[in-house]
């Protein structure tokens, strides 16, 4: 299995740089989705304006690196030597070498003991060659609502573990409904939880939103986030 997913890993890897426009365009959408959930108390992460506050009333910037999920010993490098301050854990739900449970739970315990944050990312990747949101991840809503719920609830009482939803919802189908209804499941299967932590929400398509590589401005017709993000935000009659 490692062999495989070495050879997986080196055909979808993504430059440093992507990574970070990707973790810096979903904290966007996550400085909305927390408002109203963080209006207390002072022991979690909380939203004042555009910034984030830790639990010790300090802004916090993320500084996002992507690392597997069973990889707590690269803790030094990443933290120490490299200065990030949270690391992106990749779960690939259709294949993994190891306990989730086990791994997951020394990653956290490296990472939030120190105050470094943790982002489950629960549906990472698929086997499958289209991984999109409507083809691949709607019709497996049940199995995803299980996972977000059962970690969610794991890690309520951990305000250092965030969660990110789809990673890279879509490839170029610009399905709106399936990336409307897909958050909206998941976002209240981890509220659910009594779990209000950080939720981190993807665009459309890799780190770009837009599916596309050039320098230019994004209109709301080709971005999820700005043209479908308030239905992520409100839903139910519930600001989330």
């Amino acid at each position: 299995m490692t062999k495989r997913y070495s050879t997986r890993y080196k055909t979808r890897k993504r430059s440093f740089t992507n990574t970070l426009h990707c973790l810096c365009l979903v904290t966007i959408i996550t400085i909305g989705i927390m408002t109203m959930a963080f209006s207390a108390p002072l022991n979690r992460f909380t939203v004042s304006g555009t910034q984030i506050i830790d639990p010790d009333g300090n802004e916090f910037i993320v500084k996002g690196v992507n690392a597997f999920a069973s990889s707590s010993e690269h803790y030094d490098k990443i933290v120490n030597c490299w200065g990030f301050n949270t690391v992106l854990a990749n779960h690939f739900p259709d294949w993994y070498w190891y306990n989730p449970d086990y791994e997951i739970d020394l990653l956290v315990a490296a990472y939030s003991s120190n105050k470094k944050v943790v982002i489950l990312d629960l549906a990472h990747d698929a086997l499958d060659s289209d991984s999109g949101i409507g083809h691949y991840w709607l019709p497996r809503i049940k199995e995803l609502v299980n996972l977000y719920s059962y970690y969610a609830d794991r890690y309520k009482n951990n305000p250092y573990v965030w969660f990110q939803l789809i990673n890279e919802p879509d490839t170029l189908t610009f399905n709106s409904e399936a990336w409307i209804s897909v958050h909206q499941q998941l976002i209240t299967a981890i509220r659910n939880t009594g779990n209000q932590n950080p939720i981190l929400v993807n665009g459309w398509c890799w780190g770009q939103d837009a599916c596309g590589w050039g320098n230019y401005t994004i209109t709301e017709q080709d971005s999820a986030i700005l043209g479908l993000g308030d239905q992520i935000l409100n839903y139910n009659g519930i600001e989330q």
